[in-house]
């Protein structure tokens, strides 16, 4: 039988694994949006053909069951506009970037600091005002634009979604300058103390290296551009890595193994594996 609890069980079940089993950030974002967004369209079938036993009923499934989804939708949809617009290059213009996202975020806040206060005390004597559909209470001035569907919206529960969401997104703008700043301390310290490494093998196996590391999207979650890598390495190895496009079209015109040091790399860390047990 299908209830609101089971709707959501199964939402949750599927969040879980769409964030352990999909490695791009970027798909990732986009299938938990889609994943939030059926859901929230099967509450609403569901309530729609459904009555709401009591006030307290209805109350409790807009201040809490249909913030489960929506406050995953908004928040989603948040990254997916940090990612769509923070600057590729340049600390500087990412820095700016996420101040800018913070102060639109507080002022968010401040304007509904009123109802975040309410949250946060616990209260309930408005939440008849605040969780009720409009069709229910008339005359209150309402907070948000959702009369656009009144089957499933109260006057509070899309803020509500919101102020959750923002407060995690914030979280994460917090998280991400400070690993950009933690990047930029890095970069000066091996700028002070030089590298003493050297690469000792060809330009084709530095480039097989690059750009299996690039494809697998594990240096800031697949964001950064292969020019950027190959920088990084020439400044760690102190080799010129070159034309890197050109080895790379080079390496895709081979006739054997396009991968020959990748495929030597993993030979001989079997090698020792098995050496060292023996």
């Amino acid at each position: 039988m299908v209830t609101i609890a089971s709707i959501l069980q199964e939402f949750q079940i599927n969040l879980v694994d769409k964030r352990d089993l999909e490695e791009d950030k970027l798909r990732q974002v986009l299938d938990l949006m889609n994943l939030s967004q059926q859901c929230l369209c099967n509450l609403r079938d569901f309530i729609s053909r459904n009555n709401f036993t009591s006030s307290q009923q209805e109350i409790h499934f807009f201040k809490t069951q249909k913030q489960i989804p929506q406050t995953e939708l908004v928040f989603q949809a948040s990254l997916k506009h940090f990612m769509f617009n923070i600057p590729q290059c340049e600390k500087e213009s990412q820095l700016s970037f996420c101040d800018k996202e913070l102060k639109k975020l507080n002022l968010y806040f401040t304007k509904h600091n009123e109802f975040i206060n309410y949250m946060r005390l616990g209260r309930k004597d408005l939440d008849f005002y605040y969780f009720i559909r409009p069709s229910e209470v008339v005359g209150f001035e309402y907070s948000e634009p959702f009369f656009r569907d009144p089957i499933f919206s109260s006057s509070r529960d899309l803020c509500l979604s919101r102020l959750t969401a923002y407060k995690r997104f914030a979280d994460f703008i917090i998280d991400y300058k400070s690993k950009l700043t933690q990047i930029s301390s890095h970069k000066a310290l091996n700028k002070s103390c030089p590298s003493n490494l050297e690469w000792t093998g060809s330009k084709a196996a530095i480039t097989e290296l690059i750009y299996a590391l690039h494809s697998n999207r594990i240096i800031n979650n697949g964001t950064v551009e292969i020019k950027e890598i190959a920088r990084a390495f020439s400044s760690m190895f102190n080799y010129e890595v070159g034309d890197i496009y050109k080895t790379y079209s080079e390496i895709k015109a081979r006739k054997m193994s396009r991968t020959k040091f990748l495929d030597d790399l993993s030979v001989s860390l079997l090698s020792q594996i098995n050496n060292s047990e023996s």
